[in-house]
C-alpha cells in the first residue's frame, strides 16, 4: 500500500512448509528491496504452524507498507521457502 494507517493484526500460515520456519518482514516503505532493506518488523511462524499477532493499539505505519518473506531472519537474506505462505493484514 502507498499510504499511511495502523497495522491491528497480521495472521500468517506456514502449513505448506513443515519444517521451515517464515520471516514474514514488513517496512514502512513503498519501495523496500528485499535483499538489502531493513524491514521495520519482522513475524516468525515455525514450520507447519499458523500464527496470529495482535497489536492493540496499533502500530503505525506513513509511508505505505511492502511486505516479504524468507527462510532467514537476517536482513541480507533472501532464502525462499518451499510452498507459498498465506497472510491476512487487518489495517486502517
Amino acid at each position: 500500500g502507498n499510504t499511511s494507517g495502523k497495522i491491528y493484526q497480521i495472521r500468517i500460515d506456514n502449513s505448506a512448509n513443515p519444517s521451515t520456519t517464515a520471516y514474514v518482514k514488513l517496512a514502512n516503505s513503498t519501495n523496500a528491496a528485499p535483499a538489502t532493506t531493513a524491514p521495520n518488523w519482522v513475524f516468525p511462524v515455525r514450520g507447519g504452524q499458523a500464527m496470529t499477532y495482535i497489536m492493540d493499539t496499533g502500530i503505525a505505519y506513513t509511508a505505505g507498507l511492502s511486505i516479504w518473506c524468507t527462510s532467514y531472519p537476517s536482513t541480507g537474506s533472501q532464502g525462499a521457502l518451499g510452498n507459498a505462505i498465506s497472510i491476512s493484514l487487518l489495517a486502517t
